[in-house]
């Protein structure tokens, strides 16, 4: 949620399900200038005062990224269709098809229809219950993956019919900005040594948060000691149990229990008051006299309220946000995503 008590998009619209039916298409820049070198050219003059791009980006980083590679996305995407269109014509032609006939029957044939399980794996991605799957939302779902996969079997066709050579193009893709957030003191998993870091910035009152706490748990089944997940606590203003919610988790903390007390809030958001904090303290055994005093004495004020600062700083408008390896990522995003950008990562 952002701080303005509104939804945010969590992920649906951003991440799309992916379908791979063959090679992936490769692009090449034609410029031999840096792809993302970042311009120091003048962007405006008053008198004698000068304003560099750079001066212009300075502490917006993030937005002028979303921006930029929201319309590298949109070129890109856009070049796709106008040579899937040229060549679908020109083999449409050679049949005496038209274009859509010739795409149904020779591309398509039928393999975009998706399946049942499809399906079940794209109500597991977006956190839809078995119970509130009805005729319409199952029609929609249906509609979205056929458009899905009628995209990926035509940028299959588009990626043979070009055979492995890439598309030189000029338009470039933007750097994303990183942003270097100290880790020191918070709850961390996985290995110290890992190649990728996962720090998450959660409210344990807001609703999307919890869904994302599913989706950092299946991250550390799947990568265990291959990523560090970091957490950090940002608790909304008017969340008024995510700031002492945040306060208890860290109280576990101090025991070696966050992990399994970040559940626990998790696990049960309708009900966080001081007596369930108690209650889950003792469940997981813990030291209940110096966790309820570490409660009452809010020992971890002044660290939870440096959380909150540096998640200011680092461009953080809403919950859950993500860094992965300095990268924002923002919103519930589905585990296909952050699987697509971990294992980038882990690559390069």
């Amino acid at each position: 949620m952002t701080k303005k008590n509104q939804l945010i998009v969590s992920g649906c619209l951003l991440f799309l399900t992916h379908f791979s039916f063959a090679k992936s298409l490769t692009f090449a820049p034609l410029s031999t200038e840096p792809q993302n070198s970042q311009s120091t050219a003048l962007a405006a003059k008053a008198g004698n005062i000068e304003i560099s791009d750079q001066d212009l980006r300075a502490g917006k980083e993030n937005e002028f990224y979303e921006i930029e590679n929201k319309l590298f996305k949109t070129k890109k995407d856009r070049l796709e269709e106008i040579l899937i269109d040229r060549f679908v014509q020109r083999d449409a032609d050679e049949f005496k098809m038209d274009s859509e006939t010739f795409i149904q029957t020779k591309i398509l044939n039928s393999k975009a229809e998706p399946s049942e399980k499809e399906i079940l794996e794209l109500m597991r991605d977006r956190g839809i219950l078995k119970s509130q799957l009805n005729k319409d939302l199952k029609k929609q779902m249906t509609s979205y993956l056929k458009n899905q996969k009628r995209k990926a079997l035509l940028r299959a066709y588009l990626a043979n019919k070009l055979d492995g050579k890439p598309i030189q193009t000029l338009i470039k893709a933007p750097q994303a900005p990183t942003v270097n957030i100290a880790l020191e003191g918070a709850p961390t998993f996985g290995g110290d040594k890992a190649k990728v870091t996962v720090v998450e910035f959660s409210d344990f009152e807001c609703p999307f948060c919890s869904r994302a706490a599913n989706t950092v748990n299946k991250l550390k089944k799947v990568y265990g000691d291959k990523i560090k997940v970091v957490f950090k606590n940002y608790p909304l203003p008017f969340h008024k149990s995510a700031k002492p919610a945040a306060f208890a988790a860290m109280c576990a903390h101090d025991q070696g229990r966050f992990w399994e007390f970040h559940d626990k809030i998790f696990d049960n958001q309708k009900n966080i008051t001081q007596t369930s904090f108690v209650n889950w303290a003792k469940e997981l055994k813990l030291d209940t006299k110096k966790f309820e005093t570490c409660l009452s004495d809010k020992k971890h004020a002044s660290n939870v309220n440096q959380d909150i600062s540096q998640g200011e700083k680092a461009g953080v408008q809403s919950t859950p946000t993500f860094f992965i390896n300095g990268r924002l990522v923002a919103g519930a995003v589905p585990f296909s995503a952050f699987k697509e950008m971990i294992d980038e990562a882990l690559e390069n």
